[in-house]
């Protein structure tokens, strides 16, 4: 028995150190895996400075802190160098973007071809098929809605229904709906010429930078005019556009009303009219006229101060609008 007693006492013993040189070794393996990854992170950091910023949204100074504390804790764990939190912090502050107050706006409604049969196309295949006809636009003070100039063309059609050069003839449905005539764009200008003209009225208007600073901003009703019709057919017609009036770079006008007016049941534009107790004037889907009354939403939510920023309506989600439309899609409705 006390043989026996020896003996395991000894094997005790060998176990015991084979278990502390076992554990000896997984320390120093884990010390090589924490020294490798502290050095790994601390080149990262190196090369961070020179990295240039990330287009990610804006950190908040919360999540800076926890990132600074999280690598602090990582580090105190593999070394006992201490991490500079000064010099991570200067690194991760950027200092805030100087706000720009909108000063004027630029309110669109084109009008474009169109027929009974497109009923059965999606949205995209009615702008891949169909050109703008009628180009309006707006020139309003920001600050009292106040109107300060108008551009406002006919345009041409160009494109054949099968290619051959010869433009489609306007539907009787388009004539009806708009109210624009066969003559009236027989005799204007195609689309890359009426946008040289808007652009040069831009200019003479002092709008140029103010639009490039983002101290003026365009407003249309819905995604098709901007988002959709006008940047398909320009790159279809390879008519390069300014990157200003590019599709992502415009606000809703539907998102804007639904947002400030939650009570509404509709953002068609006889829908807000009506929210506000008033009568629309002029003809229904005439680009001009539709852009006055547009006009008059815009300087009720400039009366209430409502933020009239880019809205890009694939990240907004749209009250009040007519259910199974997207706040971007377009329907014949007055």
């Amino acid at each position: 028995m006390h043989g026996r007693q020896g003996a395991g006492t000894a094997m005790a013993r060998r176990s015991s150190c084979e278990r502390t040189v076992r554990g000896a070794r997984r320390r120093a393996a884990g010390n090589v895996r924490r020294s490798t990854r502290e050095k790994a992170t601390y080149n990262e950091k190196d090369k961070g400075a020179a990295r240039a910023p990330s287009t990610s949204q804006p950190t908040s100074q919360a999540s800076r802190r926890g990132n600074v504390r999280a690598t602090s804790i990582h580090m105190a764990h593999g070394s006992r160098r201490k991490l500079d939190l000064a010099a991570l912090t200067i690194a991760d502050e950027q200092p805030p973007a100087a706000a720009v107050t909108v000063e004027h706006v630029l309110l669109f409604d084109f009008e474009g071809t169109c027929d009974a049969s497109d009923a059965g196309l999606s949205r995209l295949q009615q702008c891949a098929l169909h050109e703008i006809i009628e180009f309006p636009a707006l020139w309003l003070d920001a600050h009292t809605g106040a109107v300060r100039g108008t551009f406002h063309e006919y345009v041409r059609p160009t494109e054949g229904a099968d290619g051959d050069g010869a433009a489609r003839p306007l539907s009787t449905f388009c004539t009806n709906l708009t109210g624009i005539t066969q003559e009236q764009v027989d005799s204007a200008s195609p689309l890359a010429e009426v946008v040289s003209r808007f652009l040069q009225w831009v200019a003479s208007c002092g709008l140029t930078e103010a639009l490039a600073d983002g101290s003026a901003l365009l407003i249309a009703h819905g995604g098709w005019d901007l988002g959709d019709q006008l940047p398909i057919e320009a790159a279809r017609k390879q008519l390069a556009l300014p990157a200003w009036l590019g599709s992502r770079t415009y606000s809703d006008l539907k998102v804007l009303f639904a947002l400030e007016y939650s009570g509404a049941s509709s953002t068609s534009l006889r829908g807000m009219l009506q929210a506000l107790g008033l009568e629309p004037e002029g003809r229904a889907h005439s680009g001009i006229d539709d852009c006055r009354n547009l006009a008059r939403v815009v300087e009720w939510l400039i009366s209430r101060g409502a933020d009239l920023g880019h809205t890009h309506r694939a990240g907004e989600m749209l009250r009040g609008h007519r259910a199974g439309l997207r706040p971007g899609d377009w329907a014949c409705e007055a």
